[in-house]
């Protein structure tokens, strides 16, 4: 199945507007830093055990901040960063016992 690039960004969009209703305006990388990953095409591959590396959400957001004063530089690599962010963000609208919706929009706070 396909999906178009105008498409993905529709849906990007409509889910961080859902992120904004739900009171969440930004991230933070101080409770969840380091993650696994699964490296390169080992995450399509099922046919084998995949190689799992760790991240740093604190790093993807430093090279993800630096991107944004200099575009030129954008690579797969970012893609991959944007990808754990949203998982980040994901993260933080699921869990209801570590963070709490602030009402005055100021984003998730820890409990």
């Amino acid at each position: 199945m396909k999906m178009n690039l105008d498409e993905i960004e529709a849906c990007v969009s409509m889910l961080l507007q859902h992120a904004r209703l739900r009171g969440v305006s930004y991230v933070d990388s101080a409770r969840y830093d380091l993650y696994w990953k699964i490296l390169s095409d080992d995450w399509v591959d099922l046919t084998k055990e995949p190689t799992v590396a760790t991240g740093s959400l604190h790093d993807d957001i430093g090279e993800l901040r630096n991107l944004l004063s200099e575009p030129s530089r954008a690579s797969v690599v970012d893609m991959d960063r944007v990808a754990s962010i949203l998982c980040l963000l994901s993260q933080v609208l699921q869990d209801s016992s570590g963070y709490i919706v602030d009402p005055d929009n100021q984003g998730p706070q820890a409990k």
